[in-house]
């Protein structure tokens, strides 16, 4: 990552993406995540994480902890390397084996959580697109954050009609705000939020939207 996403202090650092391709929040607190089959449990999230429903979470693996509780205790490397997602028992839920990689490439399947792995380009806290993705991705496709990134106490969410349901997460899944629309404005408080990255997802029959707000 040299171009793309920055964490919370500003630095171009590689990063994990996880998708939950569930209909309910899973709880992350005691899962692990290694690049290490010696170590199987190296990196462990902390109590209180989670993943909403088809939502997304972004692990940065820079080796340093004490940016916050979601960077890794270790590097990814770009020549590839395997990475393992393991549950509370040490029972690996997942595994991938990446290529090497040219600057700012991502590798990740499609369709989200399902489909086969591919050379791509990083698509951060959303859809990596295919088929299975395109229900989110065309969802309220109208909705908009402005301004965003946000310096301020309120950031506007335009979105195309009313009764949706909106959520805020931070990086930790923790949800932050929510509430179901009654105006196709939807004045959000990001007052007290601290800086960093928040996953705005809007929900509604027609399927599910995820936008990424910058607090500044």
């Amino acid at each position: 990552n040299e171009t793309g996403a920055t964490d919370e202090e500003g630095k171009f650092e590689d990063w994990i993406e996880l998708y939950n391709d569930s209909d309910s929040r899973v709880d992350l607190g005691g899962f692990a995540i290694s690049d290490d089959p010696a170590r199987p449990q190296r990196y462990v999230f902390p109590d209180g994480v989670a993943i909403e429903a088809r939502g997304y979470l972004i692990v940065w693996a820079d080796d340093d902890q004490d940016d916050g509780p979601l960077h890794t205790n270790f590097n990814l490397s770009k020549s590839g390397e395997a990475l393992s997602l393991v549950n509370r028992n040490g029972t690996i839920v997942d595994t991938v084996k990446f290529p090497e990689l040219a600057a700012d490439q991502a590798y990740a399947r499609q369709p989200d959580g399902t489909g086969a792995w591919k050379i791509t380009t990083p698509t951060y806290g959303v859809t990596n697109g295919g088929s299975v993705a395109t229900r989110e991705a065309r969802a309220y496709a109208e909705a908009k954050l402005y301004p965003n990134p946000s310096a301020g106490d309120v950031t506007t969410l335009e979105l195309p009609r009313t009764g949706l349901e909106v959520s805020i997460h931070d990086q930790l899944g923790r949800r932050v705000w929510q509430e179901i629309n009654t105006s196709t404005q939807v004045e959000v408080s990001t007052a007290g939020m601290p800086i960093g990255m928040y996953v705005v997802s809007v929900r509604g029959e027609e399927g599910v939207r995820h936008l990424t707000l910058v607090r500044q």
